[in-house]
Order: structure tokens, then sequence, then C-alpha cells
């Protein structure tokens, strides 16, 4: 009965399902005949589906980091009376957050320069995953509007400079995986 959750980075474990809470609440009788199928998930191979306690083998973890198994356990007693239950095993593996590159300070922009951001270094080591979104955002210096701020590489102008001569710009990127 009830649901189970392999812990991170169990693609490949060994997985257990455990029928032994299994009864019949006659007198005298008890379960005759394990009966296990699955019911939905990565098709994998029970040891032995005629036992309480098969094991399978977790497949390698598909979409965003998580596989969901569902098996049913029909239980026959003596009388060869039966019942059903169905257990959920979710297999998960690390999905790790992808990493922002906002590239390299630019010291030498001249006022009413349209000066270009670059995110294009930023990665996800996760196998098969990618940069699904970028989001900038301006942290401090005088404001300016980002053309294009949910892009790789936006823009903006350079505003004219304060009375001293310099102004300093500072943007943030963050970005987002496509598990989220």
């Amino acid at each position: 009965e009830g649901d189970t959750v392999v812990g991170k980075n169990h693609q490949g474990a060994l997985v257990t399902l455990d029928g032994s809470g299994s009864y019949d609440n006659d007198f005298g009788n008890s379960i005759a005949s394990y009966a296990w199928s699955q019911t939905s998930g990565p098709s994998v191979t029970l040891s032995d589906p005629s036992v309480s306690g098969p094991t399978f083998t977790a497949v390698e973890v598909t979409a965003c980091g998580r596989d969901t198994y569902v098996f049913e356990l029909e239980v026959t007693d003596e009388c060869g009376l039966t019942d059903t239950d169905s257990v959920t095993i979710t297999v998960s593996d690390t999905n790790e957050a992808p990493v922002a590159e906002a590239g390299p300070n630019q010291p030498s922009v001249v006022e009413g320069d349209l000066v270009t951001l670059d995110g294009s270094g930023s990665y996800d080591n996760d196998f098969g995953d990618s940069i699904a979104s970028y989001a900038w955002s301006q942290t401090s210096g005088p404001s300016v509007t980002l053309s294009g701020a949910a892009t790789a590489s936006p823009s903006f102008t350079a505003l004219e400079v304060n009375a001293c001569g310099t102004d300093t710009y500072v943007f943030e990127l963050e970005v987002t995986d496509e598990c989220g």
C-alpha cells in the first residue's frame, strides 16, 4: 500500500516492491498467490512477479529528472478470492540548476553607444537540458531600458554621463532550464 519515493541519483537502483503486508481476514486462510503487473511508467522487468517482494532495476531517468512507475498487486487467498492494490514508485535523479554567464565587463563604453550584453555562455550541465529562458534586470546605475531583456543578448543605449565623467551600469542575469 502507499507510494514510495526512491531518492535522488537512483537511476539504475535496484527497487524492491513490498506486498508482504497483504493478509486474509478469514480464520485459517492465507495468501495463496501474488501477481504483480506494471500499469504505467518506463517499461521494466520484475525479477519474479509471483512473489510478495519482486525487484526491478530503475531505468535511466527521462523528463526533468523524474520518472514514475505504477505497479498493481493482485493477491489471491486459499479460497480463490482476490483483491488488488497499487503502488507508485518515483525515481528521481539530481536536476541541477543551470549556470548563468552574464559575459565580461565592458569598461569602455561611450555615451550614446548601443551596448549589447552577452549571456550566450550560460549553460545547463544536465543531460538533455538546455536554457529555456533568460531574464535580465538592472541592479544599479542610471536607469535604462533593455531591449530584449528575455533574450541571451539584450541591448541598451548608454546615457549621457554624470558630471564626473563616468557612470557604471550593473545587470543581473537569471537563467531557467527546461525543468524550471
